[in-house]
């Protein structure tokens, strides 16, 4: 069993190592705010600096909505599976729009985006791509007429995509508020007052590099045609905004989180409840030597003592685990103290039980293998019985009696 726990750690450990050592494959769908400048190119320049390296692809069509590009070769590329990230970016005015209207043109074909990268690319983790305010706001509709107005709209829009379909958020409109606010001198902006400039696009590359390989950004050294000081400015920015504070945007809020629970409805029976997020596989240490792969497994513990019980679970090379220790207490009493006797043992496929105090009223029968699942139960209201065990494989059993729900007697046996 020893040896089984480490070759399962040791699988663990290789297959993370493995997904860190490989360079993470990004699928940029958008538009003209991603192409610009060549973001997911700027991204890798960045990544590249630091010794981190990203393959991507892209599907940018100026103006591109979320809703056409449920109709595009946005999601062939989806299907192909065998991303890491995919990153989405809606329309720079869409989510900016009234609620109504956003809860309808934007919100479900996020998620009919997002569930399709779940379904092709179950280790994948979307990003929403947070855009900025216009420079001078958008006179369509007065609440987003001002930047300000704007940009908090696409703020609240965003984080709600991201709660919703349980997602990254790449911050760049945040990155672009406290540079705007903090050093105006910087041009974030081409001409349109709309698309970034040159610097406005290294400020989204630090933002994204940070939030996919959760670095520090100020270490970034790569500044391409951006002024070094500026360059600097943003990184700084970056760090301040993004990654001492990678949990307000949602980064490593989806690893295995687990944690379970259990009950005890009779000596040593014990009801575990898995109570686990983000897992798909799950490993149990009972402590006694024995295990489980079973999401919520019922467990025997034939000798009493103290039990270290651990739940590891784990997804897409991610682990966490859980302990808690078990006083399983003994409270079995001797065979002999209740005039007990089961025969044959070993047996082949009958078991007689019989019990010579004629009081008892009712009687549960539970038998456990030695790796704690409960193979059979019987029920009977005489003080003997004769009960049929020829479906179970030839092994070792426990048999759990339970005399007038109140006394428990225990014995294991042998089926040949």
């Amino acid at each position: 069993m020893k040896y089984k726990i480490s070759l399962f750690l040791f699988l663990l450990l290789f297959l993370s190592e493995v997904l860190v050592a490989q360079a993470p494959k990004v699928l940029f769908i958008g538009n003209s705010y991603t192409e610009v400048n060549n973001l997911p190119n700027l991204i890798k320049s960045v990544a590249n600096s630091v010794g981190e390296s990203i393959e991507f692809s892209s599907n940018t069509p100026g103006g591109c909505t979320f809703q056409q590009h449920c109709n595009n070769q946005s999601m062939d590329l989806i299907c192909q599976g065998g991303w890491d990230y995919v990153v989405l970016q809606e329309q720079s005015q869409y989510p900016s729009f009234p609620i109504t209207q956003v809860q309808n043109e934007v919100f479900p074909f996020a998620a009919r985006l997002n569930d399709s990268i779940e379904k092709y690319n179950p280790c994948a983790e979307t990003i929403f791509y947070m855009t900025w305010g216009r420079e001078n706001g958008d006179p369509q509709w007065a609440p987003i007429s001002t930047y300000e107005g704007m940009d908090d709209s696409l703020y609240r829009r965003y984080m709600i995509m991201a709660e919703d379909n349980d997602a990254l958020v790449a911050p760049v409109g945040r990155v672009w508020r406290h540079i705007r606010e903090n050093y105006p001198q910087i041009q974030l902006y081409s001409g349109d007052g709309s698309h970034p400039s040159y610097i406005g696009s290294y400020a989204a590359a630090c933002t994204f590099y940070t939030i996919i390989f959760e670095n520090d950004p100020t270490q970034i050294t790569f500044t391409g045609s951006a002024h070094p000081e500026q360059a600097e400015i943003i990184r700084n920015v970056v760090k301040q905004v993004v990654y001492d504070s990678l949990a307000n945007w949602f980064v490593g809020a989806y690893n295995p989180n687990v944690d379970f629970t259990y009950t005890e409805d009779e000596n040593h029976h014990y009801h575990f409840q898995n109570l686990s997020r983000y897992c798909e596989d799950y490993y149990w240490d009972f402590g006694d030597g024995n295990s489980s792969m079973e999401e919520n497994p019922e467990y025997f513990y034939s000798n009493s003592g103290s039990y270290l019980v651990r739940l590891i679970g784990e997804k897409c090379g991610l682990s966490d685990t859980k302990e808690i220790t078990i006083d399983a207490t003994s409270s079995i009493q001797e065979n002999a103290e209740m005039n007990f006797s089961i025969y044959p043992n070993p047996t082949n496929n009958i078991l007689h039980i019989n019990f010579r105090d004629k009081n008892i009223q009712r009687v549960t029968c539970k038998i456990y293998g030695l790796d704690g699942k409960l193979v059979q139960v019987s029920e009977w209201n005489q003080n003997s019985k004769s009960i049929s065990i020829e479906n179970l494989p030839q092994g070792v059993y426990q048999v759990v009696l339970l005399l007038d729900e109140q006394t428990t007697i225990s014995e294991r046996i042998i089926k040949r």
